[in-house]
């Protein structure tokens, strides 16, 4: 842990953006987001992991959605299936409470991204419901991690 430390010191602000873009290459290869959140706590401290995993996160979320969006379409609005149909009306009625809702309980994991791409949303409701349902999740995680690895270490 101290050799990552000195490492993101050594670095200066290319260490801000480096991290970011390992966010999001990472979620890119269906890392889940968290695991970045914790590694930003232990190299940047848990100030700056606010900041960072947040826009990490938010960035990493959005280009997701608009690489992998391109390919599926909206596959879950041409089913057949009664239930996912029921789902996907009511997705369609309020996307960006969807997207806030996803983002704040399943954060940024890779099925919750998929899950998103599949229903069709709009871009605008996926950016603007990322940045607020974003929020509590990053701060809640690095928090977590700040206190919870402060207790194991001491």
């Amino acid at each position: 842990m101290e050799y990552l430390t000195q490492a993101v010191d050594s670095a200066g602000v290319w260490g801000y953006f480096l991290f970011i873009a390992l966010f999001i290459i990472g979620l890119l290869l269906n890392i889940p987001g968290t695991l970045f959140v914790v590694l930003g706590v232990i190299a940047f401290g848990w100030f700056e992991s606010i900041f960072l995993a947040y826009i990490g996160s938010v960035a990493a979320g959005v280009l997701h959605f608009k690489l992998f969006n391109r390919i599926a379409g909206n596959a879950l609005g041409n089913a057949d299936n009664k239930f996912i149909n029921r789902l996907m009306n009511g997705v369609e009625k309020h996307p960006l409470r969807t997207v806030i809702l996803v983002r704040m309980f399943l954060y940024i994991s890779p099925p919750a991204n998929f899950a998103l791409m599949l229903s069709g949303i709009a871009l605008r409701p996926l950016i603007v419901g990322t940045m607020i349902g974003n929020v509590s999740p990053t701060i809640s995680i690095v928090l977590l991690t700040h206190f919870g690895f402060a207790t194991f270490v001491s």
